[in-house]
């Protein structure tokens, strides 16, 4: 009972998906992965329901639809040739500020594509650059 009343609750699209997921996994012989189409299909509600939202919904791996998400938005993996390119950026305080946080700082992100974005910060420690830095590079050219 307390399931069906989760899925009309559902927004039409997951619900949709759910449907053709239950329909697979009724006919389906034990141990065999899902196919591609319904990753796509799961993909796409969870761009406009949220990722974990839908991957409960849908009552599949929360990491795996959050990993194809993720390529899907042309993202990729770290490790991989992007993300490589980004590296690691070290960064310390200037000598003439001492060990604490300075007053203001630049950021400066770029992206493969050769889009760039540089920002000068009052208040660094209050800023939300993680947030900043997912943003930035989720968005294509």
């Amino acid at each position: 009972m307390r399931r069906r009343r989760r899925q009309r609750r559902l927004p039409t699209r997951v619900r949709e998906v759910l449907d053709r997921i239950e329909q697979w996994r009724s006919t389906r012989e034990k141990r065999t992965a899902m196919p591609e189409v319904l990753w796509e299909a799961a993909v796409a509600a969870a761009r406009e329901y949220g990722t974990y939202r839908t991957a409960r919904a849908l009552r599949v791996n929360f990491p795996t639809l959050k990993y194809r998400a993720a390529v899907a938005a042309g993202l990729e993996r770290a490790g991989s040739s992007a993300a490589a390119e980004a590296g690691f950026v070290e960064l310390r305080p200037h000598p003439a500020i001492g060990p604490g946080l300075p007053d203001t700082a630049i950021v400066e992100l770029s992206r493969a594509d050769g889009a760039k974005i540089t920002i000068r910060l009052a208040r660094p420690e209050a800023f939300d650059l993680a947030g900043l830095t997912r943003t930035f590079w989720s968005l294509s050219a």
